[in-house]
């Protein structure tokens, strides 16, 4: 079974009744569903913590009602004792009541890691001058200050250094990200806050004045998702 979203975590159940995960089948931070009575809930660490690359997370016959497991992406409504998977975040909460104040805390340290995820725009033959490149969003990214890990290739140089302007789009709003200013075949000055990206916004590359030599290029803008 899974939450409302997928992509950055995920959760899994066994195919049979009372078959824990195979060692090894979890990646850190996953979760899986032990398909007995009463269940168990798995969950994969690193091998560094125990070598199959599993752990039981809870185990409902270790409580005398059993636990109850939200899987979801918002808050469910807050019992003491239940255990909430927030399937976009990759974490696990419990409902916890000091008697004054009720609150999600979390219950285990293995969040999924970001993920990072390479952008590509590619101009075949020489740029021309102010041609725009679109790309919308089919997920949650966000743009590291000063551009960093983005790359650039080109076939023949520029003459002089063009500068190339990366904007963010939402809902018919421009802000800008950063510049690219090309300096050479495979090397580039980078320049900008950079930003976050949501579902459905456009990732917009704009480029200067057509430059005399500047031909083929390529620009990899390195982001993560988030």
């Amino acid at each position: 079974m899974s939450g409302s979203r997928t992509g950055l975590s995920r959760i899994h159940r066994t195919d049979l009744p009372d078959n824990s995960p195979e060692a090894g089948s979890l990646r850190e931070g996953e979760l899986s569903v032990e398909m007995a009575d009463p269940v168990r809930l798995w969950v994969g660490v690193p091998t560094s913590i125990d070598a199959t690359g599993r752990r039981v997370l809870v185990d409902a016959s270790l409580s005398g009602s059993g636990a109850t497991i939200v899987i979801s992406d918002t808050p469910p409504t807050l019992t003491a004792g239940t255990l909430w998977w927030d399937s976009v975040g990759g974490q696990l909460y419990i409902g916890y009541d000091d008697g004054d104040t009720a609150q999600w805390v979390v219950a285990n340290s293995f969040a999924v890691p970001a993920q990072p995820v390479s952008v590509p725009f590619v101009f075949s033959g020489k740029p021309g001058g102010a041609a725009i490149a679109n790309l919308p969003m089919s997920m949650a990214l966000t743009v590291p200050a000063l551009l960093a890990g983005t790359k650039t290739f080109a076939s023949i140089g520029p003459a002089g250094t063009p500068t190339f302007t990366l904007n963010k789009i939402t809902g018919g709003v421009t802000t800008a990200l950063g510049t690219v200013q090309i300096t050479g075949a495979t090397t580039a000055t980078l320049l900008g806050a950079g930003g976050s990206l949501a579902i459905g916004d456009i990732m917009q590359l704009v480029a200067p004045a057509q430059d005399a030599n500047l031909s083929d290029l390529g620009i990899s803008i390195l982001t993560t998702r988030t």
